[in-house]
Formats: C-alpha cells, sequence, structure tokens
C-alpha cells in the first residue's frame, strides 16, 4: 500500500514539473510581446503619425510573431506589419467567429485602463481557418491611437494576466 502511494506521488511530481517548462516558456512569449508593444509606444509617443510607415515593413523589427498593428479610437488600422491590406480599413464593426468585437475590445483597452490583454479568432487566408490570436493593447499617450503586439496563441487573457501583469 505505501508503495502505490509513493509511486502515485512520485508520478502526480513528475505530470506536475512536466509542464512547468512550458509555462516558462509562455510567459517569456508574453513578455516578449509586452516588450515589443512598449517599444513601439515610445516610438509613436514622441514621433506621433509621423512615425506609422515603419510599422508596416512585415520584413522589418515589427513583423513576423509577435506582429505589430496600429489603430485608432474609430477602429481604422492606421499600420499592421504583417497584413498592409488591412491600412485604412475601420474593423470596429467586425466580429470575430465567437461574436466578439475585438476591435472595441481593444479600443475599450485604449480608453480605460490603457493597457491589457485581448484574444480573438482571426480568419486567415492561407490556411483556410480562424487561428486563436493573443494580443497586448497599449494607448500611445498624448494621441489618439493604440498599438497592439499580436501573435497566434491558445493562451486566454485570464492565463496570460495570471503569467504576466497587464
Amino acid at each position: 500500500m505505501k508503495r502505490r502511494i509513493i509511486v502515485t506521488m512520485l508520478a502526480l511530481a513528475a505530470f506536475c514539473l512536466a509542464g512547468a517548462p512550458a509555462v516558462a516558456d509562455d510567459a517569456a512569449q508574453l513578455r516578449a510581446i509586452k516588450d515589443k508593444v512598449q517599444a513601439a509606444v515610445r516610438i509613436l509617443a514622441e514621433e506621433g503619425r509621423d512615425g506609422l510607415d515603419q510599422f508596416n515593413d512585415a520584413d522589418g523589427r515589427w513583423g513576423q510573431e509577435p506582429y505589430i498593428f496600429v489603430f485608432d479610437e474609430k477602429g481604422v488600422i492606421l499600420a499592421h506589419a504583417n497584413d498592409q491590406a488591412l491600412v485604412g480599413k475601420t474593423l470596429l464593426g467586425v466580429t470575430d467567429v465567437k461574436g466578439r468585437r475585438f476591435m472595441q475590445d481593444a479600443i475599450d483597452i485604449v480608453k480605460g485602463p490603457g493597457r491589457g490583454w485581448s484574444e480573438y479568432w482571426w480568419y486567415e487566408k492561407p490556411h483556410n481557418e480562424h487561428k486563436h490570436k493573443l494580443s497586448y493593447i497599449m494607448a500611445v499617450p498624448g494621441h489618439k491611437m493604440g498599438v497592439g503586439g499580436g501573435v497566434q496563441s491558445d493562451i486566454t487573457v485570464q492565463e496570460a494576466n495570471r503569467l504576466v501583469a497587464p
């Protein structure tokens, strides 16, 4: 009986420890998103709309994952490192497959706490499917715009808040 309890406890401990590296990787990814958004916000706080062009280069510092997008208080995309076709488009009324108005969520974050996590499902044409996205959103001080850093991820807002505070 004691042996069974010990084996069970060891198996449980191994199971718990196996998840530790994944949590550390998730936290590192979330910190990288926040750092990239904060760097973009510093540039835009200083340069304003004159600094937008640099955020439309998919091959540059702001592209890939996490990618940077910039939007105004009306939900218009001002810059998008990975999808320039969205620039100039209003996403305010667009909903994801779960009915979430993700751009309104981003605007609410900018106008409310000024920073926070947002999640949504985005349709990706190359894969012909909806992918779960997580973005860190931050207001640009002195300007009526926000910056988001997006990444495809299974991490929820609740998990992101637990791993890395907004």
